[in-house]
């Protein structure tokens, strides 16, 4: 995940190279405005667990809380 401000209006194309590299090597790179982080942290909590679960699967539907029994 990488989180962008608005230096990164100019970089495009640096960063379009930087994502085909980092593919390459097997990783996504998901990039989330940092305004978008602040304000909207749930939308974008949820777009992470999405395309986790794309890659590896769904999780569990009825996962345990943190640390329960401890």
């Amino acid at each position: 995940m990488e989180l962008d401000g608005s230096q990164h209006l100019n970089s495009v194309e640096y960063d379009g190279r930087r994502t085909a590299f980092l593919a390459g090597l097997g990783w996504q790179v998901l990039r989330f405005w940092n305004s978008d982080v602040r304000s909207h942290a749930d939308g974008v909590a949820e777009r992470i667990v999405s395309a986790v679960s794309l890659r590896l699967g769904r999780t569990h539907p009825c996962p345990l809380p943190f640390r329960e029994g401890n």
